[in-house]
């Protein structure tokens, strides 16, 4: 069903203050292309006096610009349901590297909210469009005033906004979720022993491991979650729950060692990886847990004696 403007100008006046993560792309890229309009802009016309240099400096700047437009509509294309496959495609190149050049400009989007109201929260997605569409209005004339925010869903299909909210709501919830096991695993760090040098360091440093190891397996169990709550973001999930899993499991296997070497009374065996210099590529340091968790594993250790 197509909008008539004068409708979808009257739903764009009463938007949600924060839209769904699909329109909240749009907005981005919106506004992301419209800024490397205006700096494209500013080459035109070419200053016959400008120094030395400077045509070139100002075409570097648009290039760098331009850059950010292209990941703002990888965003927006992942937000869609765009898969990497099909971005490669469209990039002529692999899938792979497709998804190592853009990849960390999605989580960014995540990470902050998957929200273009960045910086400017005061202003209502209301408003945020409107300056869209007034700014565009102004590079082309001749288009509807109302070119940008009528093809939000949120004006489109206005009775979807529960949903949305609903949904975000949740994925808020999983969110902080995250962050509050991130400070729980840095705090934990504050206790690592590096070196052990006796049994009970040992055996400090196998219950500092086994609380890290019990962290990321929750925290993997977070973004299984949000693979669910933001399907659109699925394969990045994915991907930062196996992340975490992996680093459970050295956490696990180091803290085997720490009880084997408690057991003999030795100094440590210091494995490849347990350490914060030696941690393989895409691995972390090996655990850190709260001196509390001590009498767990000492009260384990006896009890295998």
């Amino acid at each position: 069903m197509t909008t008539s403007p004068d409708a979808s100008s009257e739903a764009a006046r009463s938007l949600p203050p924060l839209l769904s993560p699909r329109d909240e792309s749009r907005l981005h890229l919106a506004a992301t292309a419209l800024h490397v309009a205006q700096t494209g802009a500013d080459l035109v016309p070419v200053d016959p006096h400008a120094p030395a240099g400077a045509l070139l400096s100002q075409a570097l700047h648009l290039a760098r610009v331009a850059s950010t437009a292209v990941e703002a509509a990888v965003v927006a294309e992942r937000e869609r349901g765009t898969t990497w496959e099909e971005l490669a495609t469209v990039a002529g190149t692999t899938k792979q590297s497709a998804h190592q050049r853009w990849n960390q400009a999605v989580k960014s989007w995540s990470h902050l909210g998957r929200s273009a109201a960045m910086g400017m929260k005061e202003y209502s997605a209301s408003d945020r469009a409107h300056s869209l569409d007034t700014s565009f209005a102004h590079i082309d004339p001749k288009s509807r005033t109302d070119a940008v925010s009528a093809g939000l869903d949120a004006v489109r299909h206005p009775h979807s906004a529960g949903a949305q909210e609903a949904r975000r709501a949740r994925a808020r919830e999983l969110h902080a979720r995250c962050q509050d096991l991130e400070r729980d695993i840095t705090r934990n760090k504050e206790h690592y022993i590096k070196a052990p040098a006796d049994r009970l360091e040992h055996l400090k440093r196998a219950a500092n491991s086994t609380a890290a190891a019990d962290l990321y397996e929750q925290l993997a169990l977070v973004y299984d979650a949000l693979v669910i709550a933001e399907p659109e973001l699925a394969v990045e999930h994915r991907e930062n729950a196996d992340q975490r899993r992996s680093y459970a499991a050295v956490n696990r296997k180091d803290t085997e060692y720490r009880l084997e070497d408690a057991a003999k009374d030795l100094p440590a065996s210091a494995p490849v990886g347990w350490g914060d210099e030696d941690a393989p590529s895409g691995l972390a340091p090996s655990g850190w847990a709260a001196e509390d968790d001590v009498p767990r594993v000492l009260a384990s250790t006896d009890k295998e004696a």
